[in-house]
């Protein structure tokens, strides 16, 4: 791709990133092509839908968690790659909705959920081995993990501060995740 077209796409997925985070999903198409300062023909060359679009933001984000991944020290990624959703969802509600409207079809909603959890299974099993996270979780029930971080990463306690809401109940999902303490019986008399 040209200089300039790479230059149109990533204005137009800062613009679509953007919007989507402050106006959900519902944000029109030709609003966001306005906010990149394209054409509505250049941004149908690199995005034809509302779908493709959201597709490849995920498809950023995708990228983004294997880079914490691979960045984390051994046994840690899982865990660093669930607080990294959790951040994403908190400050981008569009993905949220992604999930549960009708702007993506079923198809790329479940290859997006493939791939994540395809990227997610080798941390988990590797923070398993670690002891790091419960032998007992299995890699499909990061999906659900994911929706209880996106619910806690946006809490409607309003007798806290968002943020402090947020970061507490992320915290309390994480550590629901760490093995069990086993407490040591008291020593024979």
């Amino acid at each position: 791709m040209r200089a300039d077209g790479e230059r149109n796409r990533a204005a137009i997925l800062a613009a679509a990133r953007r919007l989507f985070a402050e106006r959900g999903l519902g944000v029109p198409f030709d609003l966001i092509a306005s906010e990149a300062g394209v054409s509505r023909a250049t941004q149908n060359r690199h995005f034809p839908t509302k779908e493709s679009l959201a597709v490849a933001l995920f498809e950023e984000n995708l990228s983004q968690l294997a880079r914490v991944i691979e960045d984390a020290p051994a046994g840690d990624g899982y865990i660093a790659a669930l607080v990294l959703c959790a951040e994403l969802m908190r400050r981008d509600i569009g993905f949220i909705e992604l999930f549960d409207s009708r702007e993506a079809g079923e198809q790329a909603r479940s290859g997006i959920a493939a791939r994540f959890l395809a990227l997610m299974e080798q941390p988990l099993r590797a923070a398993q081995a670690a002891g790091v996270v419960r032998e007992d979780i299995e890699p499909e029930d990061t999906r659900m993990l994911v929706n209880m971080l996106g619910a806690a990463a946006i809490p409607n306690d309003l007798h806290r501060p968002a943020a402090s809401r947020g970061k507490r109940g992320v915290a309390l999902i994480i550590e629901a995740l760490r093995p069990p303490v086993r407490h040591a019986l008291p020593a024979p008399q």
